[in-house]
């Protein structure tokens, strides 16, 4: 029987040994569901690969690790872009729920190492934070409309005919506003408004108009999306028949 070289010795030493390594690469993927897709496709890979129980085992880690990190890269960077972009509280708050969402929507069942989960842990609880903060921007912005509501409530609660009214015009103005900065963590502001409002009363006979200018107060504490909004001072607006 012919002896073998020892460079085919070392090659079926090498095949028993399992087959080629399959390259775990994630590198330049911009998105979860780029992610979650490449990683099938590798894991389809690996699987299918020659290697023996313990190659294939080992490069399926190396799979998950490199994944998680990769993930992780992208969550960070993108909850960067969202805070530090110039856009209103409402669209940031729009774009961290789409984030967490599409992270949330990435992860596949399997054990993290202990590292990882703490490292997850501690960005969703970020994200957390963030959407708190963002809801509470996003209600301070819409503060002048939230505002014009109360206004426009007061007026239908106290000035309307005795069997309904039938509304011709209504108008809210703001005119000046007066911001405090000195309530620790309450975000406040005083404006002075000035309400019209014309409208038919009982039977659509008589017509009114309600007018006045008073202050109102607007506050709101800190991360609290919660407006409190008070009329300080109801007498300042009145009513009179016009025919």
């Amino acid at each position: 029987m012919k002896k073998l070289g020892l460079a085919s010795l070392l090659l079926i030493i090498f095949a028993s040994c399992g087959g080629e390594k399959v390259e775990v690469r994630f590198e330049g993927l911009q998105s979860f569901q780029e992610l979650k897709e490449h990683r099938e496709l590798l894991f389809s890979k690996i699987n299918e690969s020659d290697q023996e129980g313990e190659a294939k085992t080992e490069n399926l880690r190396n799979l998950d690790s490199l994944y998680w990190q990769q993930a992780i890269i992208l969550l960070s960077k993108g909850r960067e872009v969202i805070l530090k972009s110039p856009n209103r509280a409402s669209k940031k708050l729009g774009e961290i729920l789409d984030l967490k969402k599409d992270f949330e929507a990435s992860e596949y069942p399997g054990v993290k190492s202990p590292e990882v989960e703490q490292i997850i842990s501690k960005q969703l609880s970020q994200l957390d934070a963030d959407i708190v903060s963002l809801r509470h921007e996003q209600a301070w912005d819409n503060r002048l409309k939230t505002l014009e509501e109360e206004v426009e409530k007061f007026g239908k609660i106290n000035f309307t005919g005795q069997f309904g009214e039938t509304p011709l015009s209504e108008e809210v103005l703001v005119i000046d506003s007066l911001e405090s900065n000195e309530l620790g963590d309450v975000k406040q502001i005083i404006y002075t408004v000035k309400y019209t409002k014309i409208y038919k009363g009982t039977g659509k006979i008589f017509k009114y108009q309600v007018d006045g200018q008073g202050e109102w107060k607007v506050s709101s504490k800190m991360n609290q999306s919660l407006l409190t909004i008070e009329n300080l001072c109801p007498q300042c607006y009145s009513e009179r028949r016009i025919n």
